[in-house]
């Protein structure tokens, strides 16, 4: 009889070795430890090197194949990530939650490092086996569909007596898979969605009667060619992001999941053990050619003197799975997209997921990955161009501008009643809405400031920042003629780059629009009224420089007078200066380090009596 096996003695012998001697940065602890490996080469399904034991008598259990171990995290693609992708369309940017959570049970779920990292990807958040999102995810799809999918990939889930898979199993709490069923689900990822049953041998001939049985492995589709891509995309982000350490192979994609299982706080306590003892250390690593599964540990898992701490799991498997890769990975070889994936760039917090606008932060942008079809269409509303204000009119003196207009809506971004809706409606955020919605109150208060209008004098010398007001009218002193254009936009009072494109009009000294500007018993706006008794002169010419200003003097008394009812009173008002960079208003300070050459926008604030107004002079870079 001639047994033709699937066994390739070059890759047998890189498991060998490290079977028998660990590898350089990581020696066998003592002789109780052990290791089961298994690796599957993913165009054929075949068995093509196994570490059974260390022990190499005969008749040893063998650690690959029969002794099924708890995955731990490594069956958050299987039972969570996998069937979302497959049944509900999730890409990579789907938005999930890592907050405080509890099983359907009430018992809490706590993540491996007890901390909590808020709104995140999936990608993210599997990368970083984040507990908590994988319990989510687990929950969206329905039994049927997990127990599908994981039985298409030879995985068992521990069950109830309805045959409902526990909760517990979204992140590996069960007992179990081997290396070999762990390295054919994976494998199954690798090669597009196929799952085929392992195997060790291809044909038997027999000598004697000259038949030949050939061994045609099972096989199943187990999942879309999509589906099997994006969690590629995501455990290969998991290697490149410097989650999971694997070693690397030159021109070849690695993607990878580590899991760890617990050990009962009683067992504990019942050998005296005070140590961070863990269960199952595993790694399972994959190229386009071979999946590679190790899982260390010990058998029994716990004994007085023998236990797995997570210093020591943690290592071995590292250790262990750089070594393999080294040894069994061919070079050159990449994961094939499937035409059926799209790319987009998306804004991350939303739920649904929604493209990026122009006016999206960059922290807040990702091109994530999508299957065609359920890629996100609708852009993000959030940070979109406001809309105008409408009906500037005005009034003039010689020396001073009054402008009012209607009111623009509030803006949906910062509506409290919008946000509290949309946050109660989203299945995503749902069971945190109300924190969430007070960090966006809080976000909005930081980012954005108050919602208002900015101001702006448009002449030949260019565009000039007038200021800020919540209000709906604003008055100024400023030196203008009939070529005068004044120009008001809707605007946060932080964030300016989504600032509404303006309203505008051209405005003559001693005139007014048809209308009169309305009045109003808004109290703050008093004392603009007030105020256009006390007017603000600067003293430099109108196309000023750096040099210019600070040829006026070092005082800002020395650079403007300040008449209040026809009377200089200069010496007696209260003035202060503040200069921003033209270009970013956000960055001000002192005026004292002013550089020739530079655009600023000075800001001069006067105070005199109950009187207070402000004036903008613009430093040009050259005049």
């Amino acid at each position: 009889m001639i047994i033709h096996t699937t066994l390739m003695p070059k890759k047998q012998d890189v498991v060998d070795k490290i079977m028998r001697e660990g590898v350089k940065n990581f020696r066998w602890k003592n002789d109780k430890a052990q290791a089961g490996i298994a690796v599957i080469d993913v165009d054929t399904g075949a068995i093509v090197a196994v570490g059974a034991s260390r022990d190499e008598a005969a008749l040893v259990t063998n650690f690959a194949t029969e002794v099924p171990r708890q995955p731990g995290s490594t069956a958050k693609p299987i039972l969570d990530y996998g069937p979302a992708i497959e049944y509900l369309n999730w890409g990579t940017g789907q938005t999930i939650i890592d907050e405080k959570y509890s099983y359907s049970s009430g018992t809490s779920i706590k993540n491996w490092d007890n901390k909590f990292k808020g709104v995140m990807t999936i990608k993210t958040a599997l990368a970083q086996s984040r507990n908590i999102p994988a319990l989510f995810a687990f929950q969206q799809t329905t039994n049927e569909q997990k127990a599908e999918f994981a039985a298409n990939l030879g995985w068992s889930p521990e069950t109830n007596g309805n045959g409902t898979i526990l909760e517990s199993c979204s992140i590996g709490g069960f007992d179990g898979v081997t290396p070999v069923q762990s390295a054919a689900a994976f494998a199954t990822f690798a090669r597009g969605g196929t799952y085929i049953e392992p195997f060790t041998f291809t044909k038997i001939e027999y000598v004697d009667t000259g038949e030949v049985y050939e061994n045609k492995p099972k096989k199943v589709v187990a999942m879309s060619e999509e589906t099997a891509y994006l969690i590629n995309v995501i455990l290969k982000y998991a290697v490149t992001s410097g989650q999971i350490g694997t070693g690397s192979i030159s021109g070849t994609d690695i993607a990878a999941k580590t899991g760890t299982s617990t050990i009962d706080a009683s067992a504990k306590k019942a050998y005296g053990i005070k140590a961070n003892i863990i269960g199952d250390s595993w790694e399972v690593a994959y190229s386009p050619d071979y999946a590679i599964s190790t899982w260390y540990g010990y058998e029994p898992r716990i004994s007085k003197d023998y236990y797995l701490t997570g210093t020591e799991g943690g290592n071995a498997r590292k250790e262990f799975t750089k070594a393999l890769v080294k040894g069994i990975m061919e070079k050159n070889s990449r994961f094939k997209k499937p035409k059926g994936i799209v790319s987009a760039e998306i804004e991350l917090e939303t739920d649904p997921v929604q493209l990026a606008s122009a006016h999206t932060p960059k922290e807040l942008r990702s091109t994530e990955y999508f299957k065609k079809g359920a890629a996100p269409t609708d852009v993000s509303s959030r940070f979109d161009t406001l809309a105008n204000p409408s009906n500037l009119k005005y009034s003039s003196t010689a020396s001073s501008v009054t402008l009012s207009w209607d009111a623009t809506p509030t803006p949906k971004a910062i509506d409290q009643n919008y946000l509290t809706e949309y946050f109660n409606n989203s299945k995503i955020y749902k069971p945190w809405a109300n924190n969430y919605l007070n960090k966006r109150i809080s976000y909005n208060n930081s980012t954005f400031g108050s919602f208002g209008y900015r101001v702006y004098l448009k002449n030949a010398y260019g565009t000039q920042d007038l200021g800020f007001t919540t209000n709906t009218t604003f008055t100024t002193n400023v030196q203008f003629d009939a070529t005068t254009t004044f120009i008001v936009k809707s605007s946060y009072q932080k964030f300016t780059a989504n600032q509404s494109t303006g309203i505008s009009v051209a405005v003559a000294p001693n005139s007014q629009s048809n209308n009169n500007v309305p009045s109003t018993t808004n109290p703050s706006q008093s004392t603009t009224a007030a105020a256009s008794n006390l007017n603000i002169y600067y003293l430099g010419p109108q196309c000023s420089t750096v040099d210019d200003y600070k040829a006026l003097g070092s005082n800002p008394r020395d650079k403007i007078k300040v008449v209040a009812d026809g009377q200089d009173v200069t010496s007696s008002a209260n003035i202060t200066a503040e200069c921003c960079l033209a270009d970013n208003l956000d960055s001000c300070g002192h005026c004292s380090n002013l550089v020739s050459g530079t655009k600023y926008s000075i800001t001069f604030t006067v105070k005199y009596q109950k009187l207070e107004r402000n004036k903008i002079v613009t430093l040009s870079s050259s005049c």
